[in-house]
């Protein structure tokens, strides 16, 4: 991004664009954390958003990019953006509007937009008898059936580790509102 665009401005947009590269970084660094180059990672979500096929830059788009470079084998899933992101990750990633093919052949599933058809996922039906799969997950939709399977890794995004001393410091400054300054 230009420092200026026609005289204002946009120090705001490029602070945007590089906190959304770094989320993919996280979510990366996530997945490489709990499982090894070579296993297979399902994106859902290749949009911006859910209910559009917009691909151009968005999240989940640059993390099959990513996953396949750090040597992931990478299925995507967009039931609206799969064919429009095929033209860039073709030779990157595998593509599917198969929703159930990309669950049953991955090790992990990343999720990247709350498209309906992700957030109404049962998992237990989902993954029946499956051990040791990785759900990464940065709304926390899942979080209430992940909790009640075992051999499941569930990994949350925005959410602080107990013991990370954080608590105590928000806990002071939501009961002193005199501390917010």
């Amino acid at each position: 991004f230009p420092v200026t665009i026609h005289g204002v401005d946009s120090g705001l947009l490029c602070e945007n664009d590089r906190f959304n590269r770094r989320l993919t970084r996280g979510m990366l660094d996530k997945v490489i954390r709990f499982l090894p180059s070579g296993k297979t990672v399902a994106v859902l979500g290749l949009a911006y958003k859910p209910h559009s096929h917009v691909v151009e830059e968005s999240p989940g788009f640059a993390l099959c990019q990513a996953l396949a470079d750090h040597g992931y084998r990478v299925i995507g899933h967009d039931s609206l953006a799969t064919t429009h992101a095929q033209g860039i990750l073709q030779y990157r990633a595998m593509l599917t509007t198969n929703l159930q093919e990309a669950l049953a052949q991955a090790d992990a599933w990343v999720l990247m937009t709350q498209s309906p058809e992700y957030l109404e996922i049962d998992l237990k039906r989902q993954l029946g008898p499956r051990k040791n799969i990785v759900l990464v997950d940065p709304w926390r939709v899942w979080k209430s059936q992940a909790g009640k399977l075992d051999g499941v890794v569930y990994l949350p995004i925005g959410l602080g580790g107990s013991g990370s001393g954080h608590e105590g410091k928000l806990r002071s400054l939501w009961n002193n509102p005199k501390d917010r300054t």
